[in-house]
């Protein structure tokens, strides 16, 4: 079998993966970010669970914290269409003797552009009550 045969029966083979490295190329880098503000006058003790895995972390008083960072690959649609899914769950605030769970509905949305999106938290005494 001569070498032009080969190609011509390789070439459909040959167009589909560059077609499919094309296309997988034109995914673009979604991020979310996730901060978490302490207003109140000692640290707190946030419980929460993120993609079934739980996690602890403290947040100082007058301090600002990333607690997650997810990104993931999805087209060309923006992080807006996500905008409702918030991949932190069953969050717990502790602070002293005080243990409370989190509404989703308190985190604040802000969109840095298409691909990024940052979700706020702040802790102060009205969220605690």
């Amino acid at each position: 079998m001569n070498h032009r045969l080969i190609f011509i029966k390789l070439k459909p083979l040959i167009a589909l993966i560059l077609l499919s490295v094309l296309l997988v190329s034109c995914d673009v880098e979604h991020i979310k970010e996730y901060y978490v503000s302490n207003s109140l006058d000692s640290t707190v003790v946030l419980k929460f669970n993120v993609e079934g895995e739980s996690n602890a972390t403290d947040v100082f008083a007058n301090e600002e914290q990333k607690i997650h960072h997810s990104w993931y690959v999805q087209g060309t649609v923006g992080v807006s269409d996500e905008r409702e899914r918030i991949v932190i769950k069953d969050l717990n605030i502790k602070y002293g003797i005080i243990e409370k769970e989190i509404d989703a509905s308190k985190w604040i949305y802000e969109e840095i552009d298409k691909y990024h999106a940052i979700y706020r938290l702040s802790i102060d005494t009205n969220l605690i009550k």
